[in-house]
């Protein structure tokens, strides 16, 4: 379960899946710590004891350092999810329960006090950070993220793979699901470039299986970088306290997370609501395809299936 404590961020990525849930939750954009405390309540009676904080950027939020605190102090670990664009230092964050996940664009992409700040960050934090880096165009400039693994020898040499999902809008940038055959020979090339400094790719959701060919899984395979054709479906908890599955579906129906007892209940309830779209995957071939039908690929983000869909029953415009 993903907790977002604040709907507010300070960067403006051109990619930003959040868009249209940041502008739907702006008059409730920060998480009550009563709020914040039930929340925790609720996973610290899961199977999986992970606090997962997000936003927006969730070291916005006024109370970040005690929430951090509170969720260790519940026995729980942290998962921070974060653009690392802060410049105080937070000793919760170096506690050995802590994982950062920080999403970063190509270090020429900031504002070079902005880039400082990030750099410094990914040093500060080497130890217990993850680089991610989104893919949304076909020139993506993912060179200087890797190098920052490389220069700044993080703990986890990876580099954690997203494909931009659409908003509900579709105002963000994105891949069309018509040229994905042109995602593989793109992660090829990425992954050659972090083979060579012993950065491996690791994959989020949304990647399909027919965005390679046989040539370019061996050939990522061969470099620890095989692909994955997941979807995790994971909570998203709103400061609100709405629950919805992840950003690219926070438009569609959504769920009050306190009229559920556990995480377990919550998760197959928005699973449930979902499961009639999972068989239809993001292209015409999908509901026939030998390894969606194996499930050995999930058939992409459930955002395109919705977005092109939209209106239909699960729209909240409905």
């Amino acid at each position: 379960m993903h907790i977002m404590i604040t709907s507010e961020c300070n960067q403006g990525c051109p990619y930003c899946f959040a868009a249209d849930a940041m502008g739907a939750l702006s008059a409730k954009s920060e998480m009550e710590f009563d709020d914040y405390r039930r929340c925790i309540d609720l996973v610290a009676r899961s199977e999986r004891k992970v606090a997962s904080l997000f936003g927006g950027e969730p070291t916005l939020h006024p109370e970040f350092e005690r929430m951090v605190d509170h969720a260790l102090g519940r026995g729980l670990k942290v998962q921070l999810f974060t653009n690392f664009i802060f410049e105080d230092d937070v000793p919760s964050l170096h506690d050995e329960r802590v994982t950062i996940t920080a999403n970063i664009n190509s270090p020429d992409w900031y504002p070079e006090r902005t880039r400082a700040i990030v750099e410094n960050n990914v040093a500060r934090f080497r130890r217990n950070a993850v680089l991610g880096f989104n893919v949304y165009s076909f020139e993506p400039r993912y060179e200087g993220v890797i190098d920052w693994i490389d220069g700044h020898d993080l703990a986890n040499r990876s580099l954690r793979l997203g494909i931009a999902s659409p908003t509900p809008t579709r105002e963000n940038a994105f891949i069309p699901v018509a040229e994905y055959d042109r995602v593989g020979g793109i992660l090829v090339e990425m992954a050659r470039y972090g083979h060579a400094r012993k950065v491996k790719l690791l994959y989020d959701c949304g990647f399909v299986r027919c965005m390679f060919t046989e040539e370019q899984i061996a050939t990522l395979s061969s470099m620890g970088s095989a692909p994955l054709y997941q979807c995790g479906t994971p909570v998203d908890v709103a400061p609100d306290l709405s629950a919805f599955n992840c950003f690219p579906l926070s438009a569609y129906k959504a769920v009050r997370m306190t009229d559920y007892g556990s995480v377990r209940e919550l998760t197959e309830a928005l699973a449930t609501m979902y499961q009639p779209y999972l068989a239809m995957g993001v292209k015409r071939a999908c509901p026939s395809c030998e390894h969606h039908l194996r499930g050995e690929c999930f058939g992409g983000c459930l955002g395109h299936v919705l977005a092109a869909l939209d209106g239909g029953p699960m729209s909240r415009r409905a």
